[in-house]
């Protein structure tokens, strides 16, 4: 999966675990994020700012933690979600996964392409591998 965002805006990713899976040990590559909400059941909002003027003691505006690694909420018999927010003050490529290896191998994993409004182009002789299938 991909997420892309313009430079200088800012995010906010909800990431929701279905019910039967343990707390995942988050890591997020490059700008830290904040860990602004948690929650039980499901994320049956749609937007992050519904969400906080929904259920604002499920949220913390004031002093939440800025972190590249977190916990998500465990998900024993229901949903269980979890927002970051981030800002995006530079161009890059990041990446954000899952440090259960089971999950990474299984596809728990996203790259971020922060700024990719003025990303640089693919070089052409990147892309020529592309066409070829080889690395």
């Amino acid at each position: 999966m991909l997420i892309f965002s313009p430079l200088q805006s800012v995010v906010d990713l909800v990431l929701q675990s279905n019910p039967g899976n343990p707390p995942h040990p988050m890591h997020k590559h490059g700008t830290p994020a904040y860990i602004i909400g948690q929650g039980s059941g499901a994320f049956n909002w749609s937007s992050v700012a519904e969400a906080i003027a929904a259920s604002p003691t499920s949220f913390n505006l004031v002093d939440p933690p800025l972190r590249d690694g977190f916990l998500t909420l465990a998900a024993a018999t229901d949903y269980s979600w979890t927002v970051i927010r981030y800002e995006v003050p530079v161009n890059s490529v990041t990446f954000m996964h899952c440090h259960i290896n089971e999950h990474l191998f299984g596809g728990m994993a996203v790259v971020l392409l922060e700024g990719a409004d003025s990303l640089p182009p693919i070089p052409d002789e990147y892309l020529r591998f592309q066409q070829y299938g080889t690395f």
